[in-house]
């Protein structure tokens, strides 16, 4: 018989006692059993299953049940269908079979039972309360009986224990008030009783009651049953007060009873109150404390609970990098030895549901860093199952922020632990059920994260893996495998997997026998897998298509769009859809149509909603819409997220030319509600990457494009304009916003904002550098994604501590909220331009354009019925042309054409303008508005002034009146000597710009080894103007990570711009391709140029193509000379290209050698057409001319 508060300690029912000191007492005196019941008293069952063989034998059957417990089934814990054993191995009819004495019996029985009896009533309380209410109250009764028992043997505080267990299932079934009572009751005996510890557990219990009912502050008043059910209230004035009196009685009460565990319980659930009262900071003090006291007892587990409260609270405090990675590291070492799996888990879990919280209300850099280490906890416990769940949830929040790569990273290196094992992918064959099952789980899931990217080489990557993994199934090779497109059958698979899952155990709660389930499951996987080997091998080369239409290689994509016709024709029925996409995305929309009528009629039981999405693809409208009107209830619409479902009804309605009256009115009012909530989430981000990341949506896109079609369409001529370019032009807007702020700030904060606005460019170039990883093979992945992720770990920390400092500067800056105004009763945007000025904002959607031309008292629009993917085409081909690198295929009269489109429809308000500021959307923005002939042979500049904006809504944050530098207010680099490994060659006519453009603008260049980036650092502090005549480090996937590179080794990167309180009037990149970069679904053009106004240019002059080195020289010194002659910088650039445009290449030669002269620089020798990236002459003949004067483009304020 062993003492029943011995076994009431052991199983940690009870927080007297100090773990540590009794085993060291017991150890000295070479006592197992004592030292065994110590281990499990810490919260540490693997070590006392180490030590348990060298216990009374008697006793290792009773041991085994609370190692048992503690290991696998403690709560918070894990009761998933992986710890049936342990279950079952718990449960009283085990017990029974034990031949325990009778006292032990009665303890052992609840003691036992405890974490499943918590689980249980909370589990029937997600049902309903009434349920919940019912199971506390029946599980009530069965602990009742086990104290009528104890009561007849004696056991008078074993009975007071049960009625707190008795009080905490109520507590937890959803009756407080009867918890309080309850537990009241063992209060008032104890204290007769002078039972310090057991009035303090009372206490506990109550003040649990009002501060977390049907939960428990140690787990944040949540349920780690269901993380999708909502946490407890927070606790009111009036129930905060009467928790925090009942903690503080039962911290006196613990510190009577010399229990320093007890104290430490109260310290995590005081902490839990000062969270919720937003007061973080607190909460940590409290923690620490707590934290030190359970070290000092010996109690590991309570210790590591006490430190992910901690972690939680210091990420609630913005301190995200502070201690996360140890806690992963430390638990999954302790879990594997001496601790507990099960807690372990319950901790991840935990840290989850928090992340999960942070996600649903917005703050994403507290759900990324929760959710990131719940991650990193399941990796080092090396649960599969959790790891996925965790996985899940990152998936959700890089989603919502419409950035995949990180996901698609993520999953890779989830693969590569699987496989590193096996020795790669070559050794599927062998590999268990469950392996195989896990690698295929995630090879679809990283499928989809391709599918969204639109990534073509990560989906014959994908498609490869696929069939790999059906070859080498493990089982039921011979079954064939079930091969359902879910277009046309719905979630039919997936339900068909939960059905098996369900079916792992039969209603008596065993296991189902491995053969019965394993075969059936792994052929409903593998068709799955057949299913998405289709969809790789038919939307891969669809979407190099796609790209190789954008890019003005029409031929080309015709050709991979007959192989996948042919291949779908292959496939038969299920390849049905991929011929729709086909057809629609090639514009042959009868075929289409007729694809759609044939797959309706071999599969008649095709969800209705897909159906409608795939009649609208073929722009068949009318049959979408009577399919609407007659089947519009089905289930298939209801499972529709309802933003496409409003894009849908949107896209029926202008088809069919339904565009006025109540009915297109509320499809209207559907797309504004849509985009007001869309901007409420945006409103919430702080983070200038993950705004870019969320506008860069197609559906959100085509979400904006058809509210303005409807507007348009349905009002007057301006109509429709403010949603026009809003979405590419938000993320921007709130950047600029958060730097007039800091410039706005008194002048004794400036350095300390001055470094947080540097610090947030450092991270957001880091964020965009992890985001645009994926290395083809798994070392140079784990080595890239190694090195990002410590950059990214680097720039997070530096930006936790600029963070923290300005919030001591400026306690309100980080907390200021942008809330963008509802659009849906907006007016188009009240732009002040100036007189005789035109702005032309376009805006491309998937299957047409749309056209504002507005000036200071009118507005007209239009409607190009051109797609958007033939349009990017078209400009790739006028650009190229224009550069004098056409390709073979490209033919001739791109840019003819491109003029007609985009400047036929305004020609006669341009004649009445002569200055244009051009809002381009998409690929638009890389067209070189200027050159576009007005009439034949006569370009647009030839007659007027142009710039360009980021967007239209931009104009108010961009209007600076231009300020003539005064003489020195300038910094000026030019052909800076680089460090030979560099492989960047010296720039000579570079170097004779450098010296003409110091000489106009008074002062001295940095050229040679002198442009280091100390000297171009210290100068450019308060330079109105900055000129760059070198290279650009150009990072087309991570845009804030380019830089300007400087002599030696040096580089000026976007983030040192943004911390030298950059308010530059302009800044002239002199460089090849500087005004190049990635357009977002959105509209928004990311890049160089982007990164320089979101730095605080307020203007920059970049390029479209690669430069000429001797050319772009003459371009700029002229550009310079007009600037000194009081032009704007839109007036200077136009005329310096219009003076280029009209000088023989020979005049344009002649004048270089004498500027090279002027400058004392030798000019034999070399290409007057070499572009300074090192690459051949662009063409020669008339192109040639094109292509010296027109790369150069004037973006920001007019």
């Amino acid at each position: 018989m062993v003492p029943a508060d011995v076994l009431v300690w052991a199983a940690r029912e009870d927080l007297s006692g100090q773990p540590g000191k009794i085993f060291a007492a017991a150890d000295r005196a070479g006592d197992v059993t004592v030292c065994v019941f110590a281990c499990l008293a810490a919260g540490e069952p693997g070590r006392a299953a180490q030590l348990a063989p060298r216990a009374p034998e008697g006793l290792r059957s009773l041991m085994g049940v609370l190692i048992t417990r503690l290991a696998r089934a403690w709560f918070p814990g894990n009761l998933s269908g992986d710890d049936l054993t342990a279950v079952r191995y718990l449960g009283r009819k085990h017990l029974d079979t034990l031949g325990l004495d009778r006292s032990d019996w009665l303890v052992m029985c609840p003691m036992a039972e405890v974490g499943m009896l918590r689980s249980t009533v909370m589990g029937a309380a997600r049902v309903g309360v009434s349920q919940g209410r019912a199971a506390a109250h029946r599980y009530g009764d069965y602990v009742n009986d086990f104290m009528v028992l104890a009561r007849d043997h004696g056991l008078d505080r074993y009975v007071d224990l049960l009625s707190c267990l008795q009080a905490e299932l109520l507590g937890l079934g959803g009756l407080p008030e009867d918890s309080v009572r309850l537990a009241e009751a063992v209060l008032e005996r104890s204290r007769r009783a002078a039972d310090h510890s057991m009035a303090a557990r009372a206490r506990l219990l109550i003040g649990d009651a009002y501060a977390t009912p049907g939960s428990s502050p140690e787990i944040l008043g949540l349920d780690l049953g269901d993380l999708n059910r909502s946490p407890s209230p927070p606790p009111s004035a009036r129930t905060r007060e009467l928790a925090l009196a009942a903690y503080r009685d039962a911290e006196e009460d613990f510190h009577r009873a010399d229990a320093p565990r007890g104290r430490a319980a109260v310290l995590v659930r005081r902490a839990f109150l000062e969270r919720s009262a937003g007061r973080p900071g607190s909460a940590r003090e409290l923690l620490d404390g707590a934290e030190r006291l359970y070290a000092a007892a010996g109690d590991v587990a309570g210790a590591y609970l006490t430190g992910t409260h901690r972690v939680l609270a210091e990420i609630d405090d913005g301190l995200f990098t502070a201690a996360g990675a140890e806690l992963a590291g430390d638990l999954g070492g302790w879990a594997a030895a001496a601790g507990s799996p099960s807690l372990t888990l319950g901790l991840s879990r935990l840290i989850r549901a928090v992340g999960r919280m942070w996600r649903h209300g917005g703050e994403v850099e507290r759900a990324r860093a929760c959710l990131s280490l719940a991650a990193d906890i399941a990796v080092a416990v090396g649960d599969a199952a959790e790891e996925r769940s965790a996985l899940g949830d990152l998936s959700d929040l890089y989603a919502s922020l419409n950035s995949r790569k990180p996901t698609v990273v993520l999953l890779e290196r989830a693969l590569d632990r699987r496989l590193r094992g096996l020795g790669g992918w070559d050794a599927l064959p062998g590999v268990d059920f469950a392996l195989w099952s896990e690698i295929a789980e995630l090879t679809v899931f990283q499928t989809a994260q391709f599918m969204d990217l639109r990534d073509a080489d990560g989906l014959r990557q994908s498609g490869q893996r696929m069939r790999r993994l059906v070859e080498h199934r493990p089982e039921g090779r011979d079954t064939p495998p079930p091969v359902r497109n879910p277009v046309i059958h719905g979630d039919l698979a997936m339900r068909e997997l939960e059905r098996f899952g369900l079916g792992r155990v039969t209603a008596a709660g065993e296991p189902v026998p491995h053969q019965d389930f394993a075969v059936p499951l792994v052929a409903s996987l593998a068709g799955s897998l057949i299913s998405q080997v289709h969809l790789t091998r038919c939307m891969a080369p669809l979407i190099e298509a796609k790209r190789l239409r954008r890019s003005g290689s029409p031929a080309e994509a015709d050709r991979l769009v007959e192989e996948v016709l042919a291949l779908a024709r292959d496939i038969g029925t299920e390849g049905r859809p991929y011929a729709v996409v086909a057809l629609s995305w090639a514009g042959r929309l009868a075929e289409a149509r007729d694809e759609v009528r044939a797959l309706a009629a071999e599969a008649p039981d095709m969800p209705p909603a897909r159906h409608a999405e795939l009649l609208v693809a073929a722009h068949a409208y009318q049959e979408a819409r009577t399919l609407l009107r007659e089947r519009g209830q089905d289930p298939s619409f209801a499972g529709t997220l309802p933003r496409r479902r409003h894009v849908l009804a949107a896209r029926i309605a202008l088809g069919c030319g339904d565009v006025t009256g109540p009915a297109a009115s509320g499809v209207l009012a559907e797309l504004e509600r849509d985009i007001d909530e869309f901007e409420r989430r945006f409103a919430a981000l702080r983070r200038d990457a993950y705004r870019t990341s969320v506008c860069d949506d197609a559906e959100m896109g085509e979400t904006y494009f058809l509210a303005a079609r409807l507007a348009r369409a349905a009002g007057a001529a301006g109509s429709g304009h403010e949603y026009g370019g809003r979405l590419r032009a938000l993320p921007l807007h709130d950047t600029l916003a958060d730097s007039a702020a800091i410039r706005d700030a008194p002048p004794a904060h400036a350095a300390v904002l001055l470094r947080w606005q540097q610090a947030n460019v450092a991270w957001t170039a880091a964020f965009e550098q992890v985001a645009a990883l994926r290395p083809a093979s798994p070392q140079e992945h784990l080595d890239g994604v190694r090195e990002a992720q410590e950059r990214l770990d680097a720039a997070q920390a530096a930006l936790e501590q600029a963070e923290r400092a300005a919030l001591d500067a400026m306690p309100g800056i980080l907390l200021r909220t942008r809330r963008v105004a509802s659009v849906s009763p907006a007016k188009p945007p009240p732009l002040e331009l100036p007189g005789g000025t035109l702005l032309l904002d376009y805006l491309v959607g998937a299957d047409r354009t749309l056209v504002w031309a507005r000036s200071r008292d009118r507005v007209h629009a239009w409607e190009l019925e051109v797609d958007g993917d033939e349009l990017a085409g078209m400009a790739s081909r006028t650009t190229r042309s224009f550069a004098g690198r056409s390709l073979p295929e490209d033919g001739e009269g791109a840019a003819d054409e491109l003029a007609a489109l985009l400047l036929g429809p305004v020609r006669t308000m341009l004649e009445d303008h002569e200055r244009v500021l051009v809002a381009p959307s998409g690929a638009l923005a890389l067209v070189p508005f200027g050159a576009l002939d007005l009439r034949p042979a006569t370009p647009l500049i030839a007659e007027h002034t142009i710039s360009y904006l980021p967007g239209a809504e931009l104009l108010d944050r961009l209007s600076f009146p231009w300020r003539p530098a005064a003489e020195g207010a300038a910094l000026v680099v030019g052909d800076p000597r680089f460090h030979p490994e560099r492989g960047l060659s010296r720039l000579r006519g570079a170097g004779v710009e450098a010296y003409h453009v110091g000489g106009l603008l008074g002062v001295t260049p940095l050229q040679g080894g002198a442009a280091r980036k100390t000297a171009v650092r210290d100068r450019a502090m308060g330079a109105r103007i900055l000129h760059f005549a070198t290279h650009g480090l150009i990072s087309p996937q991570a845009p804030t990570a380019s830089a300007i590179a400087l002599a030696g080794a040096d580089e000026l990167t976007m983030a040192d711009l943004a911390g030298l309180a950059l308010r530059a009037d302009l800044v002239v990149l002199s460089a090849c391709d500087t005004g190049q970069g990635e357009p977002t679904f959105g509209g928004e053009l990311v890049g160089f140029t982007r990164a320089l106004i979101a730095a605080g240019a307020r203007r920059a002059l970049v390029s479209l193509w690669p430069v000429h080195d001797r050319i772009t020289c003459v371009i700029m010194e002229r550009f310079y000379r007009r600037l000194a002659e009081g032009d704007t910088p839109a007036e200077a650039l136009s005329r310096a290209q219009r003076w280029t445009k009209d000088q023989p290449s020979t005049d344009l030669a002649i004048r270089y050698r004498r500027l090279a002269a002027a400058a004392g620089k030798a000019s034999a020798g070399g290409s007057l057409t070499r572009t300074r990236d090192g690459s051949a002459p662009a063409g020669s003949g008339p192109a040639e001319g094109t292509g010296f004067w027109a790369p150069f483009i004037l973006v920001g304020s007019p």
